[in-house]
């Protein structure tokens, strides 16, 4: 059963919040293996230390895919909104090079 969403407004749908919480505590484990399969140029951005998502499984879901990068910039969680130059750059240089 779904708990039941907090009273103030979300700017997001509850039941996607409810199922990405439910995949980050109990991920499916064919998700993780199926990483060296994708084919598509990856990039993964990184918000550091302060960021709740392991760093150490980013780095390691960007070794898993073949042709990832990941960059690194150290803003949180929200690093689109806390460092939305940078972000932008990240982005657009990937972009870019492909």
């Amino acid at each position: 059963t779904m708990p039941p969403p907090p009273p103030e407004k979300l700017p997001v749908d509850w039941p996607l919040i409810v199922a990405i919480a439910g995949q980050l505590k109990d991920p499916d484990p064919s998700w993780w293996a199926g990483l060296p399969s994708i084919t598509a140029r990856t990039l993964i951005i990184a918000g550091g230390e302060d960021s709740h998502v392991p760093q150490d499984l980013l780095a390691e879901a960007a070794q898993l895919i073949p042709d990832a990068t990941l960059v690194r910039i150290p803003a949180g969680h929200r690093v689109h909104t806390s460092r939305p130059a940078e972000f932008t750059a990240a982005v657009l240089g990937f972009l870019r090079a492909g």
